[in-house]
């Protein structure tokens, strides 16, 4: 247990397998977004203004403003009230303790299973602030975004990255952690929290029209697994890595669809500089669970979405129900 409950380390209770999470209750303001603070651990990096202004740039409901926060008392009072968001990262834990009993009256318990769970949230005041109470535990959360931490919810983090998505460091702990991608999810949270809808996102999503241009257009299928920083292979043999080259060849060989994998540093500037339709590929794990997606790379938008429970890896036939979905 760490000696102190950071500002990003907050428990929230819904479905963490979705790849997006969205909760509208009818007691918050249908139209009263304030302002969306953006917070950093350190104002003055060129990463946290660079990632700043890709939130400002793709962020309309209101207007946006960095604010420099390490602990959750460092956040002034006088902003944290509804209307007012807040966007960070945040972490949500579980810990499972399995019990077996058995016929002669014994019981034995295994030891804690702890799992991490990683996301980019939106969130905000609550119904009733509490003041005996701190702000995370009067905060609520509108939106939700999942992370892929590369080592696959082991939690281990830089110390710049954890807690802070604006760090130069936190691509390199999360495969889905690039500028690219958070700019995505940003277009996201946009384009849905007008709608004022209260639902578990994503989960048994039926395609979106507009998978159907991956008959002609190529699916991007981001490399997560080995080729520097922020890959699940990073500090590994090379030998794993040549493995690895074989399993994507041989798993993306017989796509009925043009398909590509790229780098996440390609993937990254594609997202960033897009001006057209482009669709790529996104993989979550996260602990037993994973979540298979297609986005539109410039719009944001998730044209496909798989939640598979207690499934490891990505797999070929991942592959084949996109190639059907598209059919």
């Amino acid at each position: 247990m760490k000696k102190y409950l950071f500002l990003f380390f907050l428990f929230f209770c819904f479905n963490a397998n979705a790849q997006y999470f969205i909760q509208y209750p009818e007691w918050y303001p249908a139209t009263a977004f304030k302002t969306l603070f953006v917070i950093t651990r350190d104002s003055s990096k060129p990463h946290a203004k660079e990632v700043y202004n890709t939130v400002k740039e793709n962020w309309t409901l209101s207007p946006v403003k960095l604010i420099q926060a390490r602990y959750s008392h460092e956040i002034p009072e006088s902003l944290f009230i509804p209307g007012n968001l807040f966007l960070s990262a945040q972490t949500n834990s579980t810990s499972t303790v399995f019990e077996r009993r058995y016929s002669n009256g014994i019981t034995t318990r295994s030891s804690p299973v702890v799992n991490d769970y990683f996301h980019i949230n939106l969130w905000s005041a609550g119904d009733k602030i509490n003041p005996k109470r701190s702000i995370s535990e009067n905060a609520f959360t509108l939106a939700s975004a999942e992370l892929f931490n590369r080592t696959i919810t082991l939690g281990k983090l830089a110390w710049e990255s954890e807690g802070d998505f604006t760090s130069s460091l936190f691509a390199n702990d999360f495969c889905n952690g690039m500028k690219g991608n958070i700019k995505n999810m940003i277009q996201f949270f946009n384009s849905e929290l007008p709608k004022n809808n209260s639902k578990k996102f994503l989960t048994d999503m039926p395609p979106a029209a507009e998978l159907g241009n991956l008959k002609k257009d190529t699916l991007f299928l981001p490399n997560c697994w080995y080729g520097g920083p922020g890959t699940m292979l990073v500090d590994e043999k090379p030998k794993y890595a040549t493995a690895m080259t074989k399993f994507l060849e041989d798993m993306t060989a017989d796509y009925a669809y043009k398909i590509k994998l790229i780098t996440r540093e390609e993937l990254n500037q594609k997202i960033l500089n897009a001006t057209k339709n482009f669709y790529y590929l996104n993989y979550i794990q996260s602990s037993a669970d994973k979540s298979v997606s297609v986005i539109n790379g410039f719009t944001g938008n998730v044209v496909y979405s798989e939640i598979t429970r207690k499934s490891y890896l990505f797999k070929e036939k991942d592959l084949k129900k996109i190639e059907e979905a598209i059919r």
